[in-house]
């Protein structure tokens, strides 16, 4: 939602890290428009159990396809379930909204879900094996994402000119959200918390806001120690070497912070691979 709105949750610092820094009063706008369209809005459909449930989930899927409920609001990815793929009635694809008619553009965010590859701690390849995931990954890139967007959701999965234009808009303004894509790993639970006000149809956004960012900005803090040690270590780890750097980092940081250090490994020696 944060995204759709322009809204961002973090901001550099003086000595390049990054701290918590929303423009609260945006936020807290945004959000009590959601609460609203939840639980006042007549006609808006909400599960009565847990929104999180999968089940119930595709159960808005089944009314959408029904015919019962004009809007849903879901990922891309839904464009390849048997149940729209069957729709007998036409449907087309927008953004979701802008916060106001002075946002200029549309945009949508990335879900965190993703791929990952578990490489066994005897393995003593690292470089081929780098060398393989760098040429998966180029692959991808270059052939896969083109060919499953043009070829499989503007071709097969969508029956109109309008929707294929807004998948393209979707698509070219897409964000990738730290406080989503690291939300459990950095303690704050920054979506739930904020999903949880709005269906339990409460107001306590400032309280809700200050004990998350408060947990957000200590996990960071502790980051940065690991990420100093990255570039410490830098000229003295095999380039490759990520478990290396998380059984260094696992003397210093827990657990869950070694697995964020797994992700930022891959990023600083993604290039050197």
């Amino acid at each position: 939602m944060w995204s759709s709105f322009d809204i961002n949750v973090f901001s550099k610092t003086e000595d390049g890290w990054f701290e918590v820094d929303i423009n609260t009063d945006k936020l807290y706008t945004a959000l009590e428009k959601f609460r609203y369209l939840a639980n006042d809005m007549p006609g808006c459909y909400v599960p009565e159990d847990s929104i999180f449930d999968t089940a119930l989930i595709d159960n808005i899927a089944t009314k959408f396809t029904g015919g019962t409920l004009v809007f849903m609001g879901n990922k891309l990815e839904v464009a390849e379930d048997p149940l729209l793929r069957n729709m007998q009635d036409n449907y087309g694809v927008v953004p979701f909204p802008k916060y106001d008619k002075h946002q200029k553009e549309y945009f949508s965010h990335a879900h965190d879900i993703y791929t990952a590859f578990a490489v066994p701690t005897t393995n003593q390849k690292l470089e081929a094996m780098g060398a393989v995931l760098e040429a998966m990954a180029s692959y991808s890139y270059r052939e896969t994402v083109p060919a499953y967007l043009n070829v499989a959701l503007k071709g097969q999965y969508m029956s109109d000119p309008t929707s294929r234009k807004m998948i393209g808009t979707i698509v070219s303004e897409l964000k990738l959200d730290t406080a989503w894509m690291y939300v459990y790993t950095l303690g704050g639970h920054f979506n739930d918390d904020f999903r949880s006000v709005i269906y339990e149809n409460k107001t306590t956004y400032a309280s809700t806001c200050t004990n998350t960012v408060k947990s957000m900005n200590r996990n960071l803090k502790m980051y940065f120690v690991g990420v100093d040690h990255i570039f410490l270590f830098y000229n003295v780890i095999p380039v490759g070497s990520v478990t290396a750097v998380c059984r260094t980092f696992q003397n210093i940081l827990s657990h869950s912070a070694c697995n964020l250090f797994g992700q930022l490994s891959r990023i600083v020696f993604g290039n050197a691979l």
